[in-house]
């Protein structure tokens, strides 16, 4: 048998592991000090009716279980910790959907400045806000397209933490090359010709993706770099013409990036981020990518405790190759911000916690490929107590009819949320 095929099947088998584990774990940790295991519940409910007639009304719910079990430090085969999580979410409306599902699912090994993590996983790897180019091993669920959610990687990570604060740490990942992203759907699916079927977007061809990170501290200054050669986690498209119907085929195409990321402050709780990555793609258009953000959080403005953070940021790119073999109108969702300004701005009346309010918006600057555009969020939260909160907020979209969020113009919704965890 191949080594690829087993290293494939050790990865889907470890929920399994983890969880024999942590129930093992879990009787025995009644009888005897040391193993700790915590059960956490998160349920989400969403409710977004639209602004306008031509809209839809939509209901959202998730609800996650989280076991994990944190062992003794110790020398030898088992592991020091483990996770299991269980998934439930559904959506009404167009293009609804009820799916069961594991999250993350791993076991986890600690010696001295070594650590290995195995099976499905987060990896937290952004240092700009919302798009980071770095961000690049996880795929992504798009099917709201304007709250995406991130999907668990199966993956063997490596870790050696810096033996001093100013050291070199870096990471090792080996992941499933045959995971995809879920392309937005229902409302949020860009309007098609006539006649052409939309397909599900098709896995990568490699079937084992590896990914290098390094951290590096100068001063105050955190630097990292990424070499990763994988798939792109957002989908280009091909035009296919079979049995004389045209489908739109999306799919991962190969990928080779290498980046850079910088995080620094540059003044008292101001702090600069930056990435640079170069995108080298087998058939879409290969580019270079320039994310730069301020953000600053200005402390009892109004007394009683009270905050503001302010967050600025632009994304620019720079197109290598015009691709061959791929639909040029297509969306690239890596790119969606490209040569427009994200803003956010999220106020606190005291240091409670118990409301907050808060602004984000995205702004065109000058003339992008489609035209002017804009999307603004508006939103409240509460703290209702025993762990539940709740939070109204308002998605305006619009712009050319051409642009990515002018196309999605009479999806103008309100929406109230609530939220839970134990």
């Amino acid at each position: 048998m191949k080594p690829v095929p087993i290293f494939i099947r050790a990865l889907q088998a470890t929920a399994g592991l983890s969880a024999m584990l942590m129930v093992c774990s879990g009787a025995q940790a009644q009888h005897r000090s040391g193993p700790e295991v915590q059960w956490q519940h998160r349920l989400r409910m969403d409710l977004s009716t639209p602004v306008r007639a031509e809209g839809a009304q939509e209901q959202r719910g998730q609800w996650l279980s989280q076991l994990q079990w944190q062992g003794e430090p110790q020398a030898g085969p088992l592991p020091q910790s483990a996770r299991l999580e269980l998934a439930l979410q559904a959506r009404t409306g167009a293009a609804g959907f009820a799916e069961a599902r594991i999250g993350e699912a791993w076991l986890q090994w600690q010696h001295g400045a070594w650590q290995a993590r195995l099976g499905r996983q987060h990896l937290a790897w952004a240092v700009t806000d919302t798009v980071s180019p770095l961000d690049a091993l996880q795929m992504r669920d798009w099917r709201t397209l304007h709250d995406p959610q991130r999907r668990p990687l199966a993956a063997l990570l490596l870790h050696r933490e810096a033996a001093q604060a100013d050291g070199l740490s870096w990471d090792l990942v080996l992941a499933d090359g045959r995971t995809r992203a879920l392309l937005p759907n229902g409302p949020w699916q860009s309007p098609l010709p006539s006649g052409l079927h939309l397909e599900e977007a098709r896995h990568g061809e490699r079937p084992v993706a590896v990914a290098l990170r390094a951290q590096h501290r100068v001063g105050d200054t955190e630097f990292s770099w990424l070499a990763y050669r994988g798939h792109s986690q957002a989908p280009a498209a091909r035009l296919q013409v079979g049995d004389g119907m045209p489908r739109l085929q999306p799919f991962h195409d190969r990928l080779d990036l290498l980046g850079l990321g910088l995080v620094s402050p540059v003044a008292e709780a101001s702090l600069l981020r930056l990435e640079l990555v170069r995108h080298r793609q087998r058939q879409a258009p290969d580019f270079t990518q320039l994310v730069l953000s301020l953000d600053h959080e200005f402390y009892d403005l109004l007394g009683r405790g009270s905050s503001l953070y302010g967050l600025v940021q632009g994304q620019w790119s720079r197109v290598g190759h015009p691709g061959a073999g791929v639909l040029p109108d297509w969306p690239d969702l890596r790119r969606v911000l490209d040569q427009r300004l994200l803003t956010r701005w999220d106020y606190r009346p005291d240091d409670s916690g118990r409301w907050q309010a808060g602004i984000e918006a995205v702004l065109a600057l000058g003339r992008t490929a489609g035209g002017r555009e804009h999307l603004l969020k508006l939103r409240s939260s509460w703290r209702l107590g025993s762990g539940a909160e709740m939070e109204a907020w308002a998605l305006l979209m619009g712009g050319a009819p051409d642009s990515f969020w002018g196309r999605h113009a009479g999806q103008d919704r309100l929406g109230l949320s609530l939220r839970w965890s134990q």
